[in-house]
């Protein structure tokens, strides 16, 4: 299994710095947002805070402002994704159906 992690790190790595040097879509930025948090007398700031979903949130039936703009971030971080990993598509199948390979069915 660790060599099984280590090519799909090798993968992206390789991959992302393959899409760098093609420059065809920029990775997208996150809005910072700062919230101060203090937690057993540690004060921290997490920019990113407005990330967080309650369950509630996550279960709705209709998204709020906060959850959609949650929703819309995380596609633009997955189309980043699959554009930087289009070109390993067979790749990425052959290792899939490699890893199911070797899990014993029960």
């Amino acid at each position: 299994m660790k060599i099984t992690t280590l090519l799909t790190v090798f993968l992206f790595v390789s991959c992302t710095q393959n899409l760098q040097k093609e420059n065809s879509m920029m990775p997208p930025t996150a809005e910072k947002i700062p919230r101060e948090m203090t937690v057993h007398g540690h004060t921290r700031i997490d920019d990113y805070y407005w990330m967080r979903l309650t369950d509630e949130q996550k279960n709705a039936s209709e998204s709020d402002d906060q959850t959609q703009k949650v929703v819309d971030y995380m596609g633009q971080e997955n189309a980043y994704s699959e554009a930087g990993l289009k070109q390993t598509k067979q790749f990425q199948e052959k290792l899939f159906d490699e890893i199911v390979g070797r899990i014993k069915k029960d």
